[in-house]
């Protein structure tokens, strides 16, 4: 049966647009690689299954986290929006588009329609390869989860925990 992408991006757009909640409590746990943490939330809403998707590392406090909303779908999960707080290296966008050549020199958003519009394929291969800033920017992690209720319309992402980071004694 062919993938009918134009009812998925249909059921992307209304679990963006939808008020969510994440099913608590949640984790930070080390993902495959020690260097990295992760965290899955599942999110309630009405009618469309989606999570939370976190991930940050142990030895970078407040810096280099992102939170990305994914769809979930029988077959497979797509990818709905994604924010970066204080990403260790930039984004230059490369899609031919409006935003080509830009660069995102500090947090940002990879919203759904400027993403959308590249198809599901580039979107879910090229990890939403379209960045804008994230303003205001946020100063803390609390100011980003802010972001993240506010953006992808998850009502107490307020209530996810602090990454476990520990800083390193050497660099």
């Amino acid at each position: 049966m062919a993938r009918d992408d134009a009812a998925i991006l249909a059921r992307i757009r209304q679990a963006l647009a939808e008020p969510k909640r994440l099913l608590l409590p949640v984790a930070w746990r080390t993902g495959q690689r020690p260097d990295k943490l992760v965290l899955a939330a599942l999110c309630q809403s009405r009618t469309i299954g989606v999570q939370l998707h976190g991930r940050a590392h142990p030895h970078r406090p407040d810096e280099d986290v992102s939170f990305q909303l994914c769809l979930d779908e029988p077959d497979e999960t797509w990818p709905v929006a994604r924010i970066d707080w204080r990403p260790v290296s930039p984004h230059t966008n490369r899609m031919p588009d409006a935003f080509r050549g830009t660069t995102v020199w500090d947090s940002g958003l990879h919203p759904f329609e400027e993403n959308a519009v590249h198809g599901l394929t580039a979107m879910k291969a090229k990890n939403l390869p379209v960045c804008r800033p994230l303003l205001p920017e946020p100063a803390s992690y609390a100011d980003a989860l802010a972001a993240v209720s506010a953006t992808l319309n998850i009502v107490n992402a307020n209530a996810l925990p602090v990454p476990p980071w520990s800083p390193r004694l050497f660099p």
